[in-house]
């Protein structure tokens, strides 16, 4: 069954300075939630293509996802899971609300 989900928060930050800290998969293990650490190599800067793994929600296993957007300063997304079972698309949007802050909203 299909459902979709969406965070939105505000940052004091210029659209591109948030984005570039998404985009930096290096930093990731020093900032992602719990219920969301990648495992495996590092990427360095996300590049569409990619493929990263990250253990979601305490689950003894590592899914596999895939960049299919990185369009700075503007998007991030990915999609990954195990298909049949729990797939997702999850999408990171920049919107600038003026030069020094920007709402970034988590959409999957």
């Amino acid at each position: 069954m299909p459902f979709v989900a969406r965070a939105t928060r505000l940052l004091e930050v210029p659209a591109r300075v948030a984005f570039d800290h998404l985009a930096d998969h290096d930093g990731w293990p020093k900032w992602m939630p719990a219920s969301f650490r990648p495992v495996g190599k590092s990427l360095g800067r996300l590049a569409v293509g990619q493929t990263f793994h990250a253990k979601i929600l305490g689950s003894p296993l590592a899914s596999k996802c895939m960049l299919s957007v990185v369009r700075s300063p503007e998007e991030i997304t990915w999609c990954g899971g195990a298909k049949g079972i729990l797939w997702a698309e999850h999408r990171f949007l920049f919107v600038p609300k003026g030069e020094r802050s920007v709402e970034v909203s988590s959409v999957e």
